[in-house]
């Protein structure tokens, strides 16, 4: 499947260029080999390092899956074929709705949600379950069952793993994931290597006294972000979402969203996302204390250097000013370089008039946005671009070879962008 080069933005600073190559549409919605597009929405992409597998949802009815529910396919992009992994014990469409795929980092394991009663034999606690698909073997195992191997006595869901694929992590508000959780609140959990652990508790073993989930790897399954309103698992903190950094070889906690000097974000946080060294955190809030002269009152992105403490807000105009919109769901490049985001924005660059939100992306090397949803003359999309987009893996050292590969979902269209770095002798 052929892609046709739609913009090419250079940017010099130095002896370093920065190419960034819209290659633009790939598949109009996901398509049989016999031409068939899907005929429904999807999204929620998640690419392998290499960028060959592309796991995502689907509510198309033609595709093999189940017409009445929401179901996860997976691409091979090498071979251009596309198969249905949510499939009952007897090889048919379950009955109920899959969400939120991950795919590890060589792509041999998917995880998700699911409401299905059918994946595995044996799922009678009527209630969403997170599972395991081994794409070698082609079995559905499911994640959220007790210490003995039954129903879970409540919903399991935003399963992720790490990008090695030793590591899966998951919320849940059952109270029989793990011996004595009796707190009441949705707790996020560890397992790999045959031991499952509860994140979300204090060194004396008291679970959160509020929510947490939405949780987000690094590659290696050592440092674990999260959100939590508990306020008894980083001392001095609030009742609203905060996030949370969970460093598995130390067993400590450390809070992310803070400005440089360590002051506690003073609005929600949301949607961490953690660069592969576990050591650049971003999220978006409204808050109006992590950086001086945030006064406009719209949701930001915010970058954390866990490195050298420093904090600083990346969704601005060219002027260095607050953007004029909010901007939402980041997610970081595995190097840490490079962060891409969703903005209603008009004025993070110049010239988009196209009144809709926009895919952008941040390179903490050059300080420089660039608008990733345009097209070659640089007029944005007509349609929204989704929030939920995803990076391949680390950056390539070849000059033959992009430095990452973006996916993300406009109007049911998967976009690739391709990010390239040229340097100078």
């Amino acid at each position: 499947m052929k892609a046709r080069l739609l913009s090419l933005l250079l940017l010099v600073t130095g002896v370093s260029l920065l190419a960034v190559a819209n290659l633009g549409a790939l598949e109009k919605h996901p398509v049989l080999a016999n031409g068939t597009e899907g005929n429904g929405g999807s999204d929620r992409p998640s690419l392998s390092q290499d960028g060959r597998y592309l796991a995502f949802q689907s509510s198309s009815n033609n595709l093999g899956g189940n017409a009445s529910f929401r179901d996860i396919y997976l691409v091979d992009r090498m071979s251009n074929t596309i198969d249905l992994i949510t499939l009952d014990t007897n090889g048919e469409a379950t009955d109920g709705f899959s969400n939120s795929p991950t795919i590890s980092g060589n792509g041999s394991k998917i995880v998700f949600s699911s409401s299905a009663t059918d994946l595995v034999a044996g799922d009678g606690n009527a209630s969403t379950d997170v599972f395991l698909y081994d794409v070698v073997t082609e079995e559905i195992s499911r994640v959220s069952v007790d210490k003995d191997g039954n129903d879970g006595d409540d919903d399991s869901f935003s399963i992720t793993i790490s990008r090695n694929g030793s590591w899966v992590a998951f919320t849940s508000r059952a109270t029989d994931m793990v011996d004595g959780d009796s707190e009441g609140f949705s707790d996020v959990f560890m397992e790999g290597n045959g031991v499952r652990t509860r994140v979300t508790e204090t060194a004396t073993g008291v679970g959160g006294d509020g929510v947490s989930g939405s949780q987000a790897f690094s590659t290696n399954g050592e440092v674990l972000v999260f959100l939590s309103r508990a306020r008894n698992l980083v001392p001095g903190t609030l009742s609203w979402d905060k996030v949370i950094v969970y460093d598995r070889l130390s067993d400590s906690f450390e809070l992310a969203s803070v400005d440089s000097n360590k002051v506690v974000a003073d609005a929600d946080c949301q949607c961490p996302a953690v660069s592969g060294d576990g050591s650049i955190v971003a999220f978006y809030s409204a808050a109006t204390n992590l950086v001086s002269g945030d006064t406009k009152g719209f949701n930001d992105i915010f970058v954390r250097d866990r490195t050298s403490g420093e904090t600083e807000r990346i969704s601005v105009n060219p002027g260095g000013e607050g953007a004029n919109g909010d901007s939402f769901s980041p997610r970081i490049s595995e190097d840490g370089r490079h962060v891409a985001f969703y903005s209603s924005a008009s004025d993070l660059v110049p010239n988009d008039n196209n009144n809709q939100p926009d895919l952008f992306i941040y390179d903490r090397h050059l300080k420089a946005i660039f608008r990733a949803s345009a097209s070659d003359a640089g007029i944005g999309g007509n349609g929204a671009a989704s929030l939920f987009l995803d990076f391949s893996g680390d950056a390539s050292t070849s000059r033959l070879q992009p430095m990452h590969r973006i996916l993300f979902f406009r109007m049911a269209t998967i976009i690739e962008i391709s990010l390239w770095e040229i340097i100078l002798s």
